[in-house]
């Protein structure tokens, strides 16, 4: 497995990385949900400004670069404690592998690297959501060992 570091991600990188949340979030809930594109976009950002309301400033949230051999290869949100308040779980709110990296095992990496960090802050656990759509990502964290706590199903009738 590629060897990935983790770095503190800078201040002017806050920006993109934001955009970017947003728009893989938005597309999710469009493809995922189902939802009308404006109240994709609305719920989106009204998601992320409740999580992070100083922006890059917000504390109890890390945001990493993940970097390797072959420079910058993603990034990483997570908090500190569980939306929900579950003692001792951190919350993986996004793990991106840049589009250039992704189908070489740079996710694993990414993700365990991300894992350790998390662990060396205090989590004892890590949750996250992942949309049923998004079977790469779906597979990535089934193999690293995360358990399906919950589901929402549908079915078109």
């Amino acid at each position: 497995m590629t060897t990935v570091t983790l770095r503190p991600m800078h201040a002017g990188e806050f920006g993109a990385f934001r955009a970017s949340v947003l728009d893989l979030t938005v597309d999710s809930l469009i493809t995922a949900v189902g939802i009308a594109a404006e109240v994709a976009r609305a719920t989106a950002f009204d998601g992320v400004c409740a999580l992070l309301p100083l922006g890059f400033d917000t504390p109890g949230h890390v945001l990493l670069i993940g970097e390797s051999d072959r420079g910058r290869i993603g990034a990483a949100w997570f908090g500190l404690r569980h939306p929900h308040g579950i003692a001792g779980c951190g919350y993986l709110h996004m793990l991106t592998v840049d589009a250039g990296h992704r189908g070489h095992g740079l996710g694993r990496a990414l993700l365990s690297a991300v894992e350790a960090e998390a662990r060396s802050r205090g989590c004892a656990a890590l949750e996250l959501n992942v949309f049923g759509t998004n079977k790469a990502a779906v597979a990535l964290y089934d193999s690293a060992g995360y358990d399906v706590i919950t589901q929402q199903l549908r079915k078109s009738l």
